[in-house]
């Protein structure tokens, strides 16, 4: 009688233990559906962003493009100097040594 009973608390401990190990499973694969979601969620604002950043560099390109800064340099009223007016710097009129000196003697004199 003993040993029967003994088989029948073994055969349900069995069952609760089988009951519990496929229920922690469901709960894990669940757990691990969430993850995964949660990945994919992530990639798919990483690639957005670097779809905005590539955008953002065209842009950056396109308007650091000479022509564009010609254009808008000609709308600001910039225009290219005769030849008349451009100044050209030689090595003999760089200031002396001591720039501050030579501008004060040059002020006061």
């Amino acid at each position: 009688m003993k040993s029967v009973f003994r088989n029948k608390v073994k055969i349900i401990m069995i069952m609760i233990l089988t009951a519990v190990v496929c229920i922690s499973y469901v709960g894990l694969n669940a757990y691990s559906s969430k993850l995964q979601y949660e990945i994919n969620k992530i990639n798919s604002e990483i690639q957005l962003t670097s779809y905005k950043a590539a955008n953002l560099e065209v842009k950056i390109k396109s308007a650091t493009n000479i022509s564009n800064l010609e254009t808008s340099a000609m709308e600001m009223g910039l225009i290219y100097p005769d030849f008349d007016r451009i100044i050209t710097i030689r090595n003999a009129e760089t200031p002396q040594q001591d720039f501050a000196t030579a501008l004060k003697q040059n002020a006061y004199n």
